[in-house]
């Protein structure tokens, strides 16, 4: 398994209800992608920030869902909400678990 987590802010100051919506929609795109397991998304209200956690079967498929995010034309305009400068995206192993 991969963990694709993505930190970003919206560009736009639209309620965090319609933010949620735009994210909700590119989670039913994400869905449909090959190698998608999973996706959680978290906001932090204090920083405006969001954070999604997406597992993927595998590295390869988490990429090339990626580069299809980039021209796939119903995200255009939740990609185009996003504060570009704001993204930061990594991939990740698991190689802890720890519980009560």
């Amino acid at each position: 398994m991969v963990y694709e987590i993505v930190s970003y802010r919206f560009s736009d100051t639209r309620p965090v209800t319609e933010q949620q919506q735009r994210i909700e929609a590119m989670g039913r795109w994400v869905k449909t992608q090959p190698g998608f397991v999973g996706r959680s998304a978290f906001y932090d209200a204090q920083a405006d920030r969001w954070v999604d956690l997406v597992t993927w079967t595998d590295l390869a498929s988490a990429h090339a869902a990626m580069e299809r995010s980039q021209t796939e034309p119903s995200l255009a305009t939740i990609m185009g909400a996003l504060d570009t400068g704001s993204i930061a995206i990594g991939h990740y192993e698991q190689r802890l678990v720890e519980t009560p």
